[in-house]
């Protein structure tokens, strides 16, 4: 207790405003360690995205290319601590930045527990 204070004094409430002006404190771990895509389409390689941000329902991210609204692709996902998921997802929207590179918004439609899985056939049937 800091001098010249008396136990019945209440506390110095922090307003949202005071929170505000505090410099931003980075303290959320790296939730993806690595993230790839590769389109339901025969013959084309898995591409590396940088994810944005990710929820039970979707996922954006960053691509090299660009992508249709409502096509569908494959997702491999791998935390730190686990060997992955294999995700097939569809594509809500899309936007290309002015670097050229795809900002992207994808929701989750089934899902595999290990990413080292091979694409159902099933999910290349219904492209």
């Amino acid at each position: 207790m800091a001098l010249g204070t008396s136990v019945l004094e209440a506390p110095k409430l922090r307003t949202n405003r005071d929170l505000r002006r505090q410099a931003r404190q980075h303290q959320r771990q790296r939730l993806v360690r690595d993230a790839w895509v590769v389109m339901l389409r025969p013959n084309l390689p898995w591409q590396k995205i940088n994810t944005r941000n990710i929820s039970p329902a979707g996922i954006g991210f960053v691509s090299g290319n660009a992508m249709r609204v409502g096509e569908r692709f494959a997702l491999r996902l791998r935390a730190d601590a686990d060997t992955g998921k294999l995700f097939l997802c569809r594509v809500k929207f899309g936007q290309t930045m002015e670097d050229g590179t795809f900002l992207a918004g994808a929701s989750f439609e089934a899902s595999l527990p290990d990413a080292a899985a091979t694409i159902p056939t099933a999910w290349l049937q219904d492209n």
